[in-house]
């Protein structure tokens, strides 16, 4: 992830003297335009009034990324931030026209709306002249220079689409789903800065993992402020939360923690713990080497390899993945034989499992995915159905630590890094789906279907590996066989993934 920054205004030569040191991490006052009367904004405005930037807040104000993510725990000033940003954006390009968003208007007008108000009295702007007007039925303000700043929640598509923005601004941004962002990116076209910043605590968001978390994109930066670097807030209090709250919630609204989140289902699975660094790591002979299958075509096919050490030596590692969308079953096939190939793996050690949604006749070609890769000379067995026993059994594996040979203690299951990428990203984005019971009843345990492609391929491997080392593994049919054992009903969806569902319950 990139990260540059504008030098600050301070050894910019036309920086005016007469300002304060307080000042001098702000504007450069020649950003500024002129007042109605002709004055200086300089000599009239506090621009950093109210306002003692921490480091991070710093950072992210004078950073020059297109897009910029500012996460953190509770009291690290993430609206604050935000809204300073969006004053000091509509300031410095005069006629620009700036959007600051949430998910649902009402969060915003009582929460982000009243904290951006707080910031203009603050900085002495929430009066003539410098406010030319305020539409409340528009919810929109125009300042002196012929900037406007909208207000807007982000359930309304079709009143984004007739947007034309300079920048936007959101708030709590993991509240909001990846086509909002989207939908938000294409109105960002009309005049300078061009920019999107995000603040929010971190949560379940895939597009700002994605983009901001696990990605070194060029144009995307990163900004973490844990509670406790606030030094603005009173220590014993921020210890009281740190001593009352559960695990999860420290993590999540303390640490600022992305790998952590409410309704996440592997708490203890992180990258530090379940990714190690083992290089270009290839299977032994005496391995097996399980195949997990997790079907799809506008929805990415993803499969993964996990080698098993019968004698219970070593840990199971999974140590490649293929993933692609939009592909036809016989340019998988080809991937697949090139990656078995490029780790050694011969046929004999091969297990392969994969969604039983596969053996649904497809409408477009009349086989089932079992056929089709049956034809192409890869047998696939069907696994587990029901994901709640799949997630149980790698729960446990990311659970339980053994001693192992040249690999000291560690989780059962590891995940080779750098090779592993997005199965690992679906490991810690992998969550409950939202229980919408109006009767108090206990929720079933579902799950939020996004972005779980690799949690899906990896527990159907998973789960025909033993848990006990003496036990043999099952072989469905020989891996010889051409096709597999079809079947058809079951009531599965013909593709699992692309069963219709809303907020992840199905519909």
């Amino acid at each position: 992830m990139t990260t540059e920054y504008e030098h600050p205004p301070w050894e910019n030569p036309d920086f005016h003297p007469e300002w304060d040191e307080k000042h001098q991490q702000m504007i450069p006052p020649q950003m500024l335009a002129a007042m109605p009367d002709g004055t200086r904004p300089e000599d009239v405005l506090d621009l950093t009034g109210g306002y003692d930037p921490l480091p991070a807040q710093l950072r992210f104000h004078q950073s020059l990324a297109k897009f910029r993510l500012y996460g953190g725990g509770f009291g690290s000033g993430k609206s604050k931030c935000g809204c300073r940003e969006a004053i000091y954006k509509a300031i410095q390009h005069p006629g620009s026209a700036g959007g600051i968003f949430r998910s649902r208007l009402k969060d915003l007008t009582l929460t982000t709306g009243k904290t951006f108000w707080e910031e203009l009295t603050a900085m002495g702007i929430n009066r003539k002249p410098f406010i030319k007007k305020w539409s409340a039925s528009l919810q929109e303000l125009t300042l002196w220079n012929g900037s406007t700043i909208l207000f807007s929640g982000l359930d309304d598509e079709m009143k984004l689409r007739s947007m034309s923005l300079s920048w936007a601004y959101v708030d709590e941004g993991s509240e909001v789903n990846e086509h909002f962002y989207r939908t938000l990116l294409g109105r960002i076209r009309w005049k300078t800065p061009l920019r999107l910043w995000v603040t929010t605590n971190p949560g379940p968001s895939a597009w700002l993992r994605k983009n901001f978390v696990d990605t070194t994109k060029t144009g995307y930066d990163r900004f973490d402020a844990p509670t406790k670097e606030n030094h603005h807030l009173d220590p014993g209090y921020i210890q009281s939360l740190y001593d009352e709250y559960p695990e999860v919630w420290v993590r999540i609204y303390l640490d600022g923690s992305w790998e952590a989140f409410e309704g996440q289902v592997f708490l203890g699975f992180t990258r530090e713990t379940h990714e190690l660094d083992l290089g270009f790591w290839t299977p032994e002979e005496h391995h097996l080497v399980y195949e997990g299958y997790d079907f799809g075509f506008r929805n990415p096919t993803h499969v993964t390899w996990t080698a098993w050490d019968p004698n219970g030596e070593m840990p199971m590692i999974t140590f490649a993945e293929h993933a692609a969308k939009e592909w036809t079953v016989d340019r998988h096939v080809e991937a697949i034989h090139a990656m078995r190939a490029e780790y050694g793996i011969r046929p004999e050690q091969i297990i392969s499992l994969g969604d039983p949604a596969g053996a649904q006749v497809q409408g477009l070609v009349g086989l089932s995915y079992f056929d089709e890769y049956g034809n192409h000379g890869i047998g696939i067995s069907p696994s587990t159905k029901e994901p709640s026993i799949r997630a149980v059994r790698l729960g446990k594996l990311f659970e339980q630590r053994i001693k192992t040979r040249g690999y000291g203690e560690t989780p059962r299951l590891i995940f080779a890094r750098g090779h592993t990428q997005q199965t690992v990203r679906s490991h810690i984005n992998y969550r409950f789906a939202v229980n919408r019971s109006t009767t108090q009843e206990d929720p079933k345990e579902q799950f939020h279907k996004e972005d779980d492609h690799g949690v899906d391929s990896e527990g159907y491997g998973v789960m025909g590996i033993p848990l006990e080392a003496d036990e043999k593994p099952v072989r469905r049919f020989p891996m010889a066989a051409a096709k597999p054992f079809s079947t058809r009903g079951d009531n599965d969806f013909a593709d699992d993934d692309e069963a219709p569902t809303l907020y992840g319950v199905s519909i």
